[in-house]
């Protein structure tokens, strides 16, 4: 069905209608004045075409890409419990619902205290065997 389109002479309102209804006393919608369509200003819309049907079969891909198992990725891993392969980002495996620890490739809260400890027990040493003068073969005086 083909639609017009045009101008209410009260307020300037654009107004669509199917063509058949050109030669009827319209009212318009915002201002509610009543007139006949001036035939001179009257625009004809392209008439509108139904949707297409659906495709009955499905297309073949004309490219399968391959699968993950082919190109191991650095962002994948493979599931503990169902050993499907998971993004390293997700929380919990979207194959069996598993939750996935996120082992950071950063330093832990645990790693940081135990180098923390490491490193002033190794300045406290050297401290001590410098105020003693073996660090520098020296005997202390006494």
């Amino acid at each position: 069905m083909n639609q017009i389109r045009f101008d209410c002479p009260g307020c300037g309102q654009t107004i669509e209608m199917p063509e058949e209804a050109q030669f009827e006393r319209t009212k318009c919608p915002t201002c509610q004045h009543e007139f006949f369509p001036d035939k001179a200003r009257i625009v004809r819309l392209a008439p509108t075409s139904p949707a297409p049907p659906p495709p009955t079969e499905p297309k073949t891909p004309l490219f399968t890409p391959p699968t993950s198992a082919l190109l191991p990725s650095a962002n994948l891993r493979n599931c503990i419990d169902c050993g499907k392969t998971v993004s390293v980002h997700a929380e919990s495996c979207p194959h069996c619902g598993s939750p996935i620890k996120n082992e950071s490739k950063h330093w832990t809260t645990g790693r940081l205290i135990l180098l923390t400890i490491v490193v002033v027990a190794i300045v406290l040493t050297v401290l001590y065997l410098s105020i003693n003068g073996q660090l520098l073969g020296l005997t202390p005086v006494k």
